[in-house]
């Protein structure tokens, strides 16, 4: 029997629609398969960092290192700020995987540590411009001294700093005196910037406690 070409036509738009309806569902099933592949290796992956695979941490600084400086990068503004916040992230997921449950995912638990060290950062570089403020203002002070109380003065002060043991008054010289970023003090003296951080704060502690 001959078909018409009106149904001959209705056939093969059924038999088309239902090919589109199966290569939908083999594309649905291959992304599925892609989410739970990807879940599985985070899954295997935090499961080696809580055996101490350190090749374990190589792979999630390689699978999540960019995504992580790029947080930190919005959240912070600040390229040393954002190496030093991903190095402790990463860190803190070595010392911590041990505490993590079976159901934790490991780019939301990753992603929450670099957002409180982040905002570690940011209430200690508040602090440092705190202090760094009052230490403009001090040096303020001195410069609208009368000439002799002001001479006598960065005698004192010249002498307090001189007295700080070498790794402070190494900084302190090189920020203050020089003028150089923290960034350049750390270069220079082949630190880490949060080291250099901490011996400035540590230095005016001990120059307040000496000069008042």
């Amino acid at each position: 029997m001959k078909r018409s070409p009106r149904r001959l036509n209705a056939f093969r738009m059924l038999v088309a629609g239902a090919e589109i309806e199966e290569r939908r569902s083999e594309m649905a099933e291959s992304d599925d398969d892609r989410i739970d592949a990807s879940g599985t290796a985070d899954v295997r992956l935090l499961h080696r960092l809580r055996q101490r695979d350190e090749a374990a941490l190589a792979e999630v600084l390689e699978r999540c290192g960019a995504e992580l400086a790029r947080v930190a990068w919005l959240l912070l503004g600040d390229r040393d700020a954002v190496e030093e916040v991903v190095q402790q992230t990463l860190i803190a997921a070595w010392e911590g995987a041990g505490r993590t449950s079976p159901e934790t995912t490991l780019r939301a638990w990753l992603m929450g540590i670099l957002v409180r060290r982040s905002r570690e950062w940011q209430r200690r570089e508040a602090r440092r411009r705190r202090h760094e403020s009052r230490a403009w203002e001090w040096r303020a002070e001195q410069v609208s001294s009368p000439p002799v109380a002001r001479s006598e003065r960065l005698a004192e002060v010249r002498a307090a700093i001189r007295a700080l043991p070498r790794r402070l008054r190494e900084v302190v010289v090189l920020h203050y005196d020089e003028g150089m970023r923290i960034a350049e003090v750390a270069e220079a003296l082949g630190l880490p910037v949060g080291t250099v951080k901490s011996r400035l704060r540590r230095a005016f502690q001990l120059l307040r406690k000496e000069l008042g």
